[in-house]
């Protein structure tokens, strides 16, 4: 089978964002830390690497500006990567 990376679906895969992030040690299960997590994943581009249906891989990124020389540069920045 090959490996599937893919947009990152609300839907589809915010169970197995939310242990991702718990296997990591950087989710509990208080009920305030999820409804945050939810927030941040929602305003952020996110990815995933999916394994046998389920996502196993979880990337966050955020689009940036930087300014240079009077110009302003687009950037992309990788801002979290977690792998169950």
């Amino acid at each position: 089978m090959d490996p599937i990376i893919r947009k990152y679906s609300e839907k589809k895969d915010k169970k197995a964002a939310r242990r991702i992030w718990t296997e990591c040690g950087w989710l509990s299960d208080d009920k305030k830390e999820k409804e945050a997590f939810d927030l941040f994943i929602s305003s952020s581009p996110a990815t995933v690497f999916e394994h046998a249906g389920a996502a196993e891989c979880l990337v966050l990124s955020t689009p940036a500006r930087l300014r240079y020389l009077e110009k302003d540069l687009s950037y992309s920045a990788i801002t979290g990567v977690t792998t169950s």
